[in-house]
């Protein structure tokens, strides 16, 4: 089985599947006023 260059890793087990979703009109609703309460980088409790 060829080995794929694409890495994920998960602290809490190994990763069976990964879905991966095309940014669409979503990204329209991004705005320079409400950006920093959208993204995020960390796990939210």
């Amino acid at each position: 089985m060829k080995k794929s260059p694409i890495q994920v890793f998960s602290e809490i087990g190994k990763l069976r599947t990964v879905l991966v979703k095309r940014p669409g009109e979503e990204l329209s609703h991004i705005t320079p006023a409400n950006m920093n309460d959208l993204l995020f980088s960390a796990i939210l409790d």
